[in-house]
């Protein structure tokens, strides 16, 4: 927790981002949850409710991290050919990348809020994928803190450094952690948060402080 606070603490200084800023994003993020049933927490927030809850490191406050919680999740994988002798519906996996830095868990000497190894795996993910950014309709990446999800968009190249709490606050990244799996969007089973027709979607977590990424990029295969 501490180190990611450091981060945390050095990335708002750096681009002047304020507190409320950063607050906006756990504010829409509840939005979303709220329309999915199986999410822990759907009560709404406001940036003030935010803002006055505990903080549990400066500059990061309780309602900016995730809560502790249990649960599992299962991943049938099987050849496209199979899926479709059996009926099964599904979403292919068309590219893959991992990267990481050689820090352990947290690059000291070095700038604290950018992250090009998770910039690698996205491109490595996408190029094998032969996909583009503005091909993918729906992402789901990994956020422990608000401020480190801030700092993950813009080290993937979803927005330019600095420019992450400001394009969320412009609506530009609507389709980026919609509260669902990417299967479920995929294969049109996510109810009210269902886009219409995604084709291509990306999904993303880390390790350590950020400094290891995994993407993988998933297509629907009907």
């Amino acid at each position: 927790m501490p180190v990611y606070a450091l981060a945390a603490q050095r990335y708002l200084h750096d681009h002047g981002i304020e507190p409320a800023a950063v607050a906006e994003l756990a504010v829409r993020l509840r939005e979303r949850a709220a329309r999915n049933p199986r999410a822990e927490l759907r009560d709404p927030l406001t940036v003030d409710d935010v803002l006055g809850s505990r903080v549990v490191c400066p500059p990061i406050h309780k309602l900016e991290a995730a809560p502790w919680s249990d649960g599992a999740a299962a991943v049938i994988v099987c050849s496209q050919e199979l899926a479709r002798q059996r009926g099964w519906p599904g979403a292919a996996l068309t590219g893959w990348g991992e990267a990481h830095d050689d820090a352990n868990f947290i690059p000291f000497g070095r700038d604290l809020t950018r992250y090009p190894w998770i910039g690698q795996a996205t491109e490595d993910a996408l190029a094998r994928a032969g996909r583009t950014r503005d091909e993918l309709d729906v992402l789901e990446i990994y956020g422990a803190f608000a401020p480190a999800e801030l700092m993950t968009y813009e080290a993937m190249d979803l927005c330019e450094p600095g420019g992450a709490a400001a394009a969320v606050a412009r609506g530009e990244l609507e389709n980026v952690n919609l509260s669902g799996e990417i299967f479920e969007q995929l294969t049109g089973r996510a109810g009210e948060r269902q886009l219409a027709g995604p084709q291509a979607g990306l999904v993303q977590a880390e390790h350590g402080l950020m400094n290891g990424a995994a993407v993988a990029v998933l297509e629907a295969s009907g």
